[in-house]
């Protein structure tokens, strides 16, 4: 009965007793009734008007679920912008892997656009490398990277010897997420997330898989990212998580879990190796770690709604070479199974994205020091309290914080307050430091049977004061026999003045030509060498050095009448380098400026007088995989006449190749060598290291004296090269060729500019 019949039935009653003797009861019927009416009336339009709505929406709730795959998963993304223009909406997503990233960054409130836009952003080929970038590191850092010992360091304490738990902790990667996921950093619960999402992971302590629904967005991604042997395993929440890809690569049961009524799953997996594909021991690893996996993934096929599977044959799951094709391919997929999906689309509109406001910083705090001095790390901060955050700025901090070599990872998490919103840096010490070792090797042969072949092995001790004393000690033994102790002391937790105290010995082979004839003289020296220097930010460095030894040579062989000598020297060393180049191996970017003035002086225990001075610069400049560098160096004595065993020296690979090491001498020298190398590939997609075909050419000469120096006595020669960039450091297969038919055939390991 609604309110009009009611009303109806109201006023028949209210007349058969009209006519009753008016008292009380019947005013307040009346009463009454003029209340009801009015109430009747106002409401009336209002429960018509509720009539003509629509019934709620049915509509069914869609989850996305997006398997992991490494670069395979760009395939998520053109799924997702093919799902947009479908106008088909997404209520929620749960990821594995690289599907955890891609769904994370989509859950937080970006477009299918910025999504691609954001990792097409990222240097995918050096986002699995962890070696802090070069420009960022501390100088005295650059120059220890230049012995091009194995790119790999152990720990050692005590007697123990300590590895990284995993090849790579994530550094950029993390920050990559930071960076992309600042807007929602504040939310810890997935599900509150503009589009609610869940990652997968698994706990490698118990054997099993978790589901990561809250805490730090970021770290959850990483954790499920967390692929064995290539990035090490997170602690989160008090497990011990590596990729979620083992136990389950293609959650549809989570999604389901969630609240999705219709699943539609992307599955970008590798597929288990043919038998003809079977060759290696490697490869049968692979698929017998594969082939569980695999069979966990289709069971999950089983629970799908609708299944994508793009076409992504011959793609690794490290290749991060084509990845807008990638992108293609999965839109492709989506298109080719649009009648399955038109039925789930919706005039549902996305919410808008919010613009993001930076906070304003009230705090900085560190966290995670155990060895290194807060007041060292907080030097490496420019972002300071009272400012808005910069991201940009940000990254700059952390990575110089990351350059100073003590750290496995550099993060960072916003700490909201009434006032504003704290920063909080958030450090993890090397758990194998901080005394390392490293080992090396330099090789080296040419069609003369002239043979290097030395390895090397270097113990560092580090933080041995509050200001940062390191100690570090070098051996090698081969053709050449050296032993190098050094003492480098901090004066200022800036690390910008230093004190430097270095013991060197030698026993080397060195040629001298005279006359046509070759000889060979073996030399032993000693080095004491005291400096004090200034760095000039990570990219320069100035020192003055008082220098003392002595050389003692003899004739080992040749036809030269017997030979010995006893060398004592002694001067002073002024140096400055600047060193802004990205690579010390393959520059691709920058410039390196060296220049050398020794003085020697028989007040400092010299035979000598003599001024001795050396330049070197080098250009670098990159366009796609074409390289070119400008390097020229140069030397020459000032107002004096340089002793023969201080005169400069050229000859041998990448020093007028064709001639033998040390065939010319003289006390002024002139080298201009362009270079040029194409990258042909990439030996590891994962670390970037790349092998390249190219060459130089050089044009200069050697002289005595000034007045021989002429353009008409220029030597010329040409050197073409396979290289490779390896954990070994550069690896170099040379043919080069000089005047008068002068021609060699170098393998170096080592070299560096």
């Amino acid at each position: 009965m609604n309110c009009f019949e009611r009303l109806r039935e109201y006023s028949q009653e209210n007349t058969k007793t009209r006519n009753a003797p008016r008292n009380n009861d019947s005013r307040t019927q009346r009463t009454s009734l003029v209340l009801f009416v009015v109430f009747a009336t106002s409401i009336a339009p209002l429960l018509a008007q509720s009539s003509q709505l629509p019934a709620p929406s049915t509509r069914p709730r869609i989850g996305l679920v997006l398997s992991g795959g490494g670069a395979r998963g760009f395939a998520h993304v053109g799924v997702i912008k093919a799902l947009e223009e479908m106008g088909i909406p997404i209520d929620y997503i749960a990821g594995t892997s690289m599907g955890a990233m891609v769904g994370s960054l989509y859950a937080s409130g970006m477009s299918s656009e910025q999504l691609e836009d954001a990792l097409l952003s990222i240097n995918w080929p050096t986002m699995f490398n962890d070696k802090a970038i070069r420009r960022d590191r501390a100088f005295h850092r650059k120059k220890q990277a230049q012995r091009y010992l194995f790119d790999y360091e152990i720990g050692i304490r005590g007697t123990k010897f300590l590895t990284p738990t995993g090849l790579r902790g994530g550094q950029r990667l993390i920050f990559a997420l930071r960076e992309h996921l600042l807007p929602v950093a504040h939310i810890n619960d997935f599900n509150q997330l503009p589009i609610p999402f869940n990652c997968v992971a698994t706990d490698i302590e118990l054997g099993d898989w978790v589901v990561l629904k809250q805490g730090d967005l970021v770290k959850a991604v990483r954790a499920s990212m967390s692929l064995p042997g290539l990035l090490s395993p997170v602690v989160y929440d008090g497990r011990l998580l590596i990729d979620g890809g083992i136990f389950r690569n293609l959650p549809i049961d989570v999604a389901r879990s969630m609240g999705a009524d219709i699943v539609i799953a992307v599955d970008i997996s590798a597929p288990l190796l043919q038998r003809n594909q079977l060759k290696s021991p490697m490869s049968i690893t692979n698929q017998a770690m594969g082939a569980s996996l695999r069979k966990e993934v289709d069971k999950q096929h089983a629970l799908a709604d609708i299944l994508l599977i793009p076409d992504l044959a011959g793609v690794g799951t490290l290749e991060y070479t084509q990845l807008e094709k990638i992108i293609q391919t999965g839109r492709d997929v989506a298109v080719r199974n649009r009648a399955k999906l038109l039925p789930y689309a919706s005039t549902k509109q996305a919410p808008a994205k919010q613009a993001y406001q930076p906070p304003q910083i009230v705090f900085i705090r560190v966290e995670g020091l155990q060895r290194v001095s807060e007041r060292i790390v907080r030097k490496q901060i420019n972002l300071h309290e009272g400012q808005f955050l910069d991201i940009v700025q940000l990254g700059r901090d952390l990575s110089r914080i990351y350059g100073l070599g003590d750290f496995e990872l550099v993060d960072f998490r916003l700490e909201p307050q009434e006032t504003g919103t704290g920063l909080v840096i958030m450090v993890r010490e090397k758990h194998w430091g901080p005394n390392y070792i490293q080992s090396g090797l330099e090789l080296f042969f040419d069609d003369d049977q002239n043979t290097i072949f030395q390895p090397e092995v270097n113990l560092t001790k580090t933080r041995l004061n509050s200001l940062g004393l390191e100690w570090s000690t070098d051996l090698v033994i081969g053709e050449e026999h050296a032993f190098e102790t050094s003492l480098y002391q901090p004066l200022d937790y800036a690390g910008r003045f230093f004190l430097e105290g270095r013991y060197g010995f030698l026993r080397d082979l060195q040629n001298i030509f005279l006359d046509g004839s070759k000889a060979q003289l073996e030399g032993t020296s000693h080095t004491l060498n005291l400096s004090a220097g200034l760095n000039m930010g990570a990219y320069a460095e100035f020192r003055a050095s008082l220098l003392q030894g002595v050389i003692d040579r003899s004739l080992k062989s040749g036809e030269l009448d017997s030979f010995s000598e006893r060398i004592d020297f002694g001067g002073l060393v002024l140096a400055f380098s600047l060193d802004r180049l990205d690579s010390i191996t393959f520059p691709r970017k920058g410039a390196l400026t060296v220049a050398t003035l020794y003085s020697s002086r028989p007040g400092l225990n010299a035979d000598d007088r003599f001024d001795r001075l050396f330049f070197e610069q080098v250009l670098a400049k990159s366009w796609g995989k074409h390289t070119f560098l400008s390097w020229g160096e140069g030397g020459m004595e000032v107002d004096s006449v340089l002793p023969p065993a201080f005169q400069f020296s050229i000859g041998g690979f990448s020093s007028f190749t064709g001639y033998e090491v040390g065939e010319l001498t003289g006390s002024r020298y002139a080298i201009y060598r362009p270079t040029y190398l194409y990258q042909l590939g990439r030996l590891s997609p994962v670390i970037g290291r790349g092998y390249y075909i190219g060459g130089w050419l050089e044009a200069g000469n050697i002289w005595q004296d000034s007045e021989d120096i002429a353009l008409d006595n220029l030597r010329f020669a040409a050197t073409l090269v396979l290289a490779a960039d390896t954990v070994l450091g550069p690896v170099y297969l040379g043919l080069g060729f000089a005047e008068k038919n002068r021609h060699g055939i170098y393998l170096a390991v080592g070299p560096s500019f």
